[in-house]
């Protein structure tokens, strides 16, 4: 059998860039998976055409298929509640690694725990290997980029290692470039040619223009149309129900308003809202 090779999510005929010779011959169909090992780079297409099925790969140096060495980083329990929802069932068991302790942590009273997975709950300290286990970033907010940066600078965990959770209804092209940790929620639709960077967020109900690009750490809120050819800058928050019109470019470290409607260009650093959206004041860090 030849090895199959996967590019910018498209399922069929194209070369992975950098793809290293470690691929092993694969057979894929959505409901069986015959693999020894493949590369980051496949690795990540992988997880992204899986997540479509309900599945998840979990990269591991083993000869296995699938395993429930998954760890959540962090400990936003209102992400929390969401990201157990969407794991897909045979994930019976995952662990648990906060950042801060609870007394810090503003959203601990708030329940999480679904009925069908049990969750360890450890502290760091105790996590010996950081280079084998999967991981997902237990925040949807604008903690994830503290939560990630805190995690990956202090214990080098490899990309390979943060898996997407993309919901089963989300609608994905064959052709999309995207950055570890990606999250999909349910109903989102996503048209061909987009690419998105590292840790992006895209909430329920979400509607995303072809060739739109969406920068590291961008959260896109429920309900929000982002036309076609647009560019949201890193760290960019999109606040519920709000319309982008086509080729429009939004700044980095910006917040647009629910409800707002996006007709030109907004710059870095600020809050822009209403209708047409207009900038009303700058972010002070």
């Amino acid at each position: 059998m030849e090895i199959t090779r996967w590019s910018n999510f498209s399922l069929w005929g194209a070369e992975v860039d950098n793809c290293e010779d470690v691929c092993s011959p694969l057979f894929f169909d959505f409901t069986c998976i015959h693999l020894f090992r493949l590369c980051g780079s496949c690795v990540n297409i992988l997880n992204i055409a899986m997540s479509r099925a309900g599945m998840l790969f979990l990269h591991t140096e083993q000869k296995t298929m699938m395993t429930e060495q998954l760890f959540l980083l962090g400990k936003s329990t209102y992400a929390l509640s969401i990201i157990l929802d969407m794991l897909p069932a045979e994930f019976s068991k995952v662990g648990l690694i906060p950042n801060i302790p609870d007394e810090e942590n503003d959203s601990v009273s708030f329940p999480y725990l679904v009925p069908q997975i049990a969750v360890l709950e450890y502290h760091e300290d105790q996590m010996k290997d950081w280079h084998s286990p999967s991981f997902i970033i237990a925040s949807i907010g604008k903690s994830r980029r503290l939560i990630a940066e805190y995690f990956v600078n202090k214990y080098s965990i490899p990309d390979d290692r943060f898996i997407p959770l993309i919901h089963t209804t989300a609608a994905l092209p064959l052709i999309l470039d995207a950055g570890i940790g990606l999250h999909i929620g349910p109903l989102s639709v996503v048209a061909p040619y987009c690419t998105f960077g590292k840790f992006v967020v895209i909430s329920r109900h979400v509607n995303v223009g072809h060739h739109t690009i969406l920068n590291d750490y961008v959260t896109v809120n429920p309900g929000v149309t982002i036309s076609g050819i647009c560019e949201i800058g890193s760290r960019s928050t999109i606040g519920a129900g709000a319309v982008i019109l086509d080729r429009i470019k939004i700044g980095n470290d910006t917040i647009i308003g629910a409800g707002s409607v996006v007709t030109k260009d907004i710059p870095d650093g600020v809050v822009a809202y209403g209708n047409p959206a207009k900038v009303i004041r700058d972010i002070i860090w």
